[in-house]
């Protein structure tokens, strides 16, 4: 997620959901091992990234097993692609080769918080949140493979898939005054953790705030050469294989690729492996995938759990950095043209009319968010980055519709629904619906178009 992307790329990261065709790497291989070396690296990506990323972590000085929070929303001064403007961020890394770790929340008065669990594969293995585990204060356990100890009363477990993993945390801060962001930085202080050996004994570690915190530094990849493949079965070893993955690995062995090996020093395998890391970065980076389109709005509901073991999507959805939420937690539309096909530009204004009643049908809260054509916010005169549920003083019209206004200068019709754009230059709009109902999962419910004014 930090990193400058195309408008190519940004569709990709939203919307891979292809396997890796047959016909691509034929084209871009030139044999039979080079084809399935490409293949490889798709597979291993997110390993040798996960790889990379703890790196990073750990040379930076900062712990395992502890979370660190910002203490508010993302503004143009973060470095994101694409921030969700609307929550405050977290990341915590978990190590569990020598002992589980437990977890702790607090109750959280009815407002809407999530930690995404991922693998060291980049797979969502699953969540803790008002959404998904309830409001209550809780306590779960985080074990690796293999254990089979006993779990606390009280506790509930979840099994990573592997040694090590990492949980992305957002917290909702339900509105633009003072009040909501104070009531998201209270619930943010009451997560804490601990090893599994102290807990009931020891009070949880606390968070620890840090204002840059998702730390996912930009990796270049193309020019990894052998080396990559080195880097893979290191991270097979240390984070160990997940089930789903085994008889992908099988397939690899015929090229070296073990937990612990290192492929390169063949030198035959290393001309092929060489070639195929740019042909496998390349692979992901420019297929054309399929994407649903409603109007102004493209979508795909397929990033799921089961479909996230497709090796392409999964490299696809991470290759820029992890936390793309499952549909059932998140769905995202995208927008960079109105609804006469011409491009968002801020030389126009546009208009988003949600007739009475028809706002997205979601259980937590929808908004839509401007970003400029590299999906970085842009600032304006009164700071607003989105429109969303909980949008302070926003108006709606007399028969129960509302309108938002998208432009550079504030409306006729005053700031209330005003969404400040780029003043020139194309842009795009991103609405998340979290929490969506069937009707927005299944297509039923369509976004209204985007107009020009």
């Amino acid at each position: 997620m930090f990193a400058s992307l195309t408008r190519r790329r940004f569709l990709l990261v939203t919307a891979a959901t292809a396997v890796v065709p047959s016909d691509l790497l034929r084209a871009t291989a030139s044999s039979d091992s080079e084809a399935l070396a490409i293949q490889a690296a798709i597979w291993g990506l997110p390993v040798v990234l996960t790889g990379r990323y703890e790196a990073s972590w750990k040379k930076q000085g900062l712990a395992m097993n502890c979370f660190y929070l910002a203490s508010k929303p993302s503004t143009p001064d973060v470095i994101i692609i694409g921030p969700n403007v609307n929550v405050i961020y977290g990341l915590v890394w978990f190590d569990l080769t020598h002992e589980p770790q437990v977890i702790s929340v607090p109750p959280c008065d009815g407002l809407y918080y999530s930690m995404q669990l991922q693998s060291a594969f980049m797979d969502t293995f699953g969540y803790i949140g008002s959404h998904t585990t309830g409001t209550g204060a809780g306590a779960f356990l985080i074990t690796g493979p293999g254990w089979n100890g006993r779990v606390p009363g009280g506790v509930t477990q979840i099994k990573s898939p592997t040694h090590v993993s990492f949980a992305v945390t957002r917290t909702l801060v339900a509105g633009d005054h003072e009040d909501a962001l104070v009531k998201a930085q209270q619930l943010q202080r009451g997560f804490g953790i601990n090893p599994l050996s102290t807990y009931g004994k020891a009070s949880p570690v606390p968070p620890v705030v840090q204002e840059d915190a998702l730390r996912f530094p930009p990796l270049e990849l193309k020019g990894a050469g052998a080396v990559f493949f080195d880097e893979l079965c290191a991270g097979l070893k240390v984070y160990g294989v997940q089930p789903e993955d085994e008889a992908e690995l099988h397939r690899y062995r015929v090229l070296g690729i073990t937990p612990g090996a290192k492929p390169s020093t063949d030198s035959k395998l290393a001309a092929i492996f060489e070639k195929a890391v740019p042909s496998a970065i390349t692979t992901i980076e420019s297929k054309n995938f399929f994407f649903r389109k409603d109007g102004s709005w493209m979508w795909d509901p397929d990033v799921t759990s089961g479909a996230l073991h497709n090796p392409l999507l999964r490299a696809a959805t991470n290759i820029y950095g992890p936390g793309w939420h499952l549909a059932q937690e998140c769905l995202y539309f995208m927008s960079f043209d109105s609804s006469d096909g011409s491009p968002l530009v801020g030389e126009r204004r546009y208009k988003i009319t949600f007739p009475p009643g028809q706002t997205p049908p979601v259980d937590i809260y929808w908004s839509v968010t401007v970003y400029d054509a590299n999906t970085r916010l842009v600032r304006n005169t009164i700071n607003r980055y989105a429109i969303f549920t909980y949008t302070d003083g926003l108006k709606f019209n007399a028969d129960g519709s509302l309108d938002i206004y998208v432009q550079s200068e504030p409306p006729k019709e005053g700031v209330s629904n005003w969404l400040p754009c780029p003043s020139s230059g194309k842009f795009m709009l991103h609405s998340r619906t979290y929490g969506p109902r069937p009707e927005i999962l299944n297509g039923s419910y369509k976004l209204p178009p985007i107009q020009p004014v």
